[in-house]
């Protein structure tokens, strides 16, 4: 298993990003936190690290190492920030003052509740690519539901 603090080291040597940064990165009790901002809006966004058990569901294929990791986890970001992810077609959570982004299996939540059900539904419990299973599940064949990456969301 690629350990959290490998995957935050990963992030300190990734390449910029075309149009946003990604700044404060945290890691604690299998949780990342990120903030990311385009010049205009940013947004914090939390997701379980495979430490976790949670879904991996931005991998698009089993990550060999945690630069990997980080990797597909930029692409899948690069993709939401430049669909409009940092503004008002997504959904916006206030924890402590501050605005986060909430993931999904198909990506951050967009504010549309039929879209949202459509994506959702069309995805799977493990993401559009359905390599984004925890490793225990794997290993014992079963499956698990989102477990939620924000306090009352999950």
């Amino acid at each position: 298993m690629i350990i959290d603090d490998a995957i935050v080291a990963a992030f300190r040597t990734a390449r910029p990003r075309d149009g946003y940064v990604v700044t404060d990165v945290l890691a604690e009790d299998g949780v990342l936190s990120v903030t990311c901002t385009d010049g205009t809006s940013s947004a914090r966004l939390r997701v379980g690290l495979p430490s976790s058990g949670a879904p991996q569901w931005w991998l698009y294929m089993p990550a060999e190492d945690a630069t990997d990791w980080v990797g597909q986890f930029l692409i899948w970001t690069d993709e939401e920030v430049q669909t409009s992810g940092l503004g008002p077609s997504r959904v916006r959570v206030d924890v402590d003052g501050v605005s986060h982004v909430i993931a999904e299996n198909y990506g951050w939540r967009v504010t549309d509740p039929v879209e949202h059900a459509r994506l959702h539904a069309l995805a799977g419990p493990y993401g559009w690519h359905d390599v984004g299973r925890p490793e225990h599940d794997v290993l014992r064949g079963t499956s698990s539901s989102s477990t939620g990456n924000l306090p009352g969301h999950g």
